[in-house]
């Protein structure tokens, strides 16, 4: 049985899990280009990848 605290946890990993799903359906194409291209590392390594 789950106490108070794990409860707790669980419900705020599933809204935190809601918010990115939420922010994902929201960005487009265009947006995540500028966002990519904010964070050259992140770019690079996801470049890095393929």
């Amino acid at each position: 049985m789950l106490d108070w605290g794990q409860t707790y946890q669980s419900l705020e990993l599933l809204n935190y899990a809601k918010e990115i799903s939420k922010a994902l359906g929201e960005l487009d194409l265009e947006t995540l280009s500028q966002l990519i291209d904010q964070f050259p590392e992140l770019r690079n390594t996801l470049l890095n990848q393929f």
